[in-house]
């Protein structure tokens, strides 16, 4: 249990899934974030997040070019504590890497994370989807996280050995999302700078989305009938 506990608690996970009416029948491709965070003593934590469905690859590679632009601008406004390394961007504090964030196209009928996890347990911890983000809506109302949609809608968050595991993680990693939301929001409310804001917005609405997605997340056993396409019979 403790070996569950501890890598879950590493793979502070999440993924933005698609707009709600959308279905994998629909997308060609999807672009995805992968954040790897240095853990003091520990594997590190990696973070995959789904940043939007295209309908071609060349559409899909705009938008990976668009998603990174804010982190090109803060490598250039702070070189200090950001920089490029190929495709990678690499952020610091006091002179030590403490994030690497590189972003990619994948088909839809790839999904690099229900690759990796569906293998670890026989229970899942489902998320809500959410609506896309909208940077015009009023404060921590960007995403939409949608509860009432069906399970085959659900996003695969981790998957753990036993129910009861399965719920303790999902409370933990409900608390890591609050606290970090919490410090988001506060150093969000002490920005000035222009070119700082939207980003830290950005931060700011996903990690209280975070929060309500796990507030409302559910443990399922891997033979549910009603689980979504690519994650049955695993």
């Amino acid at each position: 249990m403790m070996h569950a506990t501890r890598r879950a608690s590493l793979l502070v996970a999440f993924y933005l899934l698609t707009s709600a009416a959308t279905t994998f029948a629909e997308v060609a491709w999807m672009l995805w974030d992968q954040s790897v965070y240095a853990v003091a003593g520990q594997e590190p934590a990696v973070l995959c997040t789904q940043w939007g469905s295209l309908t071609t690859k060349t559409s899909c590679e705009e938008k990976r070019r668009e998603e990174r632009r804010p982190y090109e601008q803060m490598s250039k406004l702070f070189p200090n504590d950001w920089s490029i390394q190929g495709d990678t961007f690499v952020r610091k504090d006091n002179g030590k890497v403490i994030q690497r964030i590189s972003h990619y196209c994948y088909p839809s009928t790839i999904n690099p994370r229900w690759e990796h996890i569906a293998t670890r347990g026989d229970w899942y911890l489902m998320g809500p989807p959410r609506s896309d983000y909208d940077k015009t809506a009023a404060y921590l109302r960007a995403y939409q996280v949608l509860p009432d949609r069906p399970l085959n809608e659900w996003n695969l968050l981790e998957a753990f050995e036993s129910r009861q595991v399965c719920e303790i993680m999902r409370d933990s990693l409900r608390r890591i999302e609050e606290s970090v939301y919490s410090k988001a929001a506060a150093q969000y409310l002490e920005m000035t700078e222009p070119a700082l804001l939207s980003l830290q917005r950005l931060l700011v609405e996903m990690h209280y989305a975070n929060a309500r997605t796990y507030m409302t997340s559910r443990c399922v056993y891997r033979g549910d009938r009603e689980l979504p396409r690519g994650l049955k019979g695993k």
